[in-house]
């Protein structure tokens, strides 16, 4: 691998050598100035583009790296170690953390906004007995690449995430299919991958992150009034009224009560000041915020909204595309799990869910009356064992 010592040497040399061409061509010059300034300038350019080289090559290079570290958390009041490095897949580096052998099968897990691949450490502890436990920093978090946002944020899209997500779970696996486990937007991505590519999935495990479909049912039904008050945030970023201000003002306050000071069960004992420094540092990564809005700019409202309307038939009965792919292929195992009391998502969402399953009996739902949006830091052995029980079912 060429290093910046070996380009800056290059570079050295080639100017050499134009120096010393000028200086042989400028012998012949009465006026010794002009050789003076060619002279001058040439050795000014080397230690310009020297300088650039040794600015710029560094980080570029580290962002290749692919060094495996280690690290530890507190779990339950007990330090457990994991390890972390970055893995690239097309044109998105992702950062994750994992643990277990890697020849086992691989359960991949995807956070919501706005969390951290550090959501799951309960999860890849439990896990990693039997599996290659991973979570990964959803694209734009933390320190995963944040892409520049496109004509309607395409690039944020469920799909496109999707697909991202699922090419990436197939390069960690070596193309052997996998378990995929979200929550909120992870849980989004992980209903589009399963949607999209069933052929690549062991099985999909959603916790508090509704079908598509049967959220923007909720979302654009004004008779409920427990949705449409929990969908206000929503509608605030899609219209600009909520920017990354309104989430980074004073020391990230309205993250800060979401996640920290509204905790209920064990949260309180997974958000040590080590974990809540992790999150505050991903919170203050410049356009990281902004980043995780963008999942939200890039819903076509104007599109959905029609599916919904008084005349239009049942959407689970609507046989017309794009409707099809919402469905999940028969052999498809799918657990959700679902805190009833969630501050952002009505829990008659997944009302009709079993009419998304060509085959009902591959879905598993269970709801849990005392639990919140976030249930896997409320119980993360109530998720852990429902997730185990599911999987032995398989």
């Amino acid at each position: 691998m060429t290093t910046v010592q070996d380009l800056v040497a290059s570079i050295k040399a080639y100017i050499q050598i134009g120096i010393e061409q000028r200086h042989e061509n400028s012998m012949s010059m009465t006026d010794s100035n002009i050789k003076e300034a060619t002279m001058r300038f040439l050795s000014n350019l080397y230690l310009i583009l020297s300088s650039l080289l040794l600015i710029s090559l560094p980080a570029r290079a580290e962002q290749c790296q692919s060094t495996v570290n280690k690290f530890t958390l507190i779990l339950a009041g007990k330090k457990v170690a994991f390890k972390t490095g970055f893995i690239e897949s097309g044109r998105m580096r992702y950062r994750y953390i994992a643990k277990g052998d890697q020849t086992r099968p691989l359960m991949l897990f995807l956070h919501g906004f706005p969390e951290i691949a550090e959501a799951w450490a309960h999860q890849i502890k439990h896990f990693s007995r039997d599996y290659y436990a991973v979570a990964i920093d959803m694209k734009g978090a933390n320190q995963t690449t944040i892409e520049p946002n496109t004509p309607n944020y395409s690039n944020y899209s469920s799909a496109q995430l999707a697909k991202e997500v699922h090419d990436l779970g197939l390069k960690i696996s070596n193309g052997k299919k996998f378990y995929v486990v979200g929550h909120d937007w992870g849980a989004t991505i992980a209903w589009n991958i399963g949607f999209s590519f069933p052929e690549s999935l062991n099985g999909l495990v959603v916790v508090n992150g509704a079908h598509s479909l049967l959220y923007f049912r909720e979302y654009f039904n004004k008779q409920d009034p427990q949705q449409y008050v929990a969908a206000d945030y929503i509608r605030k970023i899609i219209t600009g009224e909520y920017t990354d201000q309104h989430y980074t003002s004073d020391n990230f306050r309205e993250l800060r009560t979401a996640l920290f000071e509204n905790s209920r069960g064990q949260s309180r004992r997974f958000f040590t000041d080590e974990m809540k420094q992790r999150y505050l540092n991903y919170w203050a990564t410049p356009g990281s915020v902004n980043a995780g809005m963008h999942y939200y700019r890039a819903i076509n409202f104007a599109a959905l909204e029609p599916l919904y309307s008084s005349s239009a038939p049942p959407i689970h009965l609507n046989p017309a595309e794009p409707l099809k792919k919402y469905h999940l292929q028969p052999g498809l195992k799918t657990l959700v799990l679902w805190g009833q009391q969630d501050q952002y998502i009505s829990s008659q969402v997944n009302t009709g869910l079993e009419n998304f399953f060509q085959q009902p009996s591959d879905l598993t739902l269970k709801r849990f009356p005392n639990n919140s949006h976030w249930l896997v830091h409320e119980s993360p052995d109530t998720v852990n064992r429902e997730i185990e029980e599911f999987l032995k079912g398989q």
